[in-house]
């Protein structure tokens, strides 16, 4: 927040967020996890769009396929991701993000199989 007005400096913002790193980032986990992707890439102007495909997807996919029972565990390492680069400025690797998201999602499946 800029003191002198009381409100967001959208300039210093762009000046420390690169979006297209996290972007970046985003796109790498998501070709790690085997989860088909739409043909032109996640729509950067509709979130609906974009769960449409995942669940549209998912449904379709063998019900063993690790990408199909994973992909919420990978939506939320990604925005857990984007929060650290964009509030403490700390990247995270794509093959951690997709670590993380593959090991949850397997532990939530263990237990909800107990």
């Amino acid at each position: 927040i800029d003191s002198r007005v009381g409100s967001w400096s959208v300039p210093r913002i762009r000046e420390l967020i690169v979006e297209e790193d996290v972007e970046r980032v985003a796109k790498k986990v998501w070709t790690r996890s085997g989860f088909p992707m739409p043909s032109g890439g996640f729509s950067v102007n509709s979130v609906w769009l974009n769960f449409y495909h995942l669940m549209s997807v998912s449904r379709k996919l063998p019900k063993e396929n690790e990408a199909r029972l994973a992909f919420p565990w990978i939506l939320w390492q990604i925005w857990k991701a984007r929060n650290s680069f964009c509030f403490e400025q700390w990247t995270k690797d794509a093959e951690l993000i997709f670590s993380k998201a593959s090991n949850e999602a397997t532990m939530w499946l263990n237990m909800s199989l107990i």
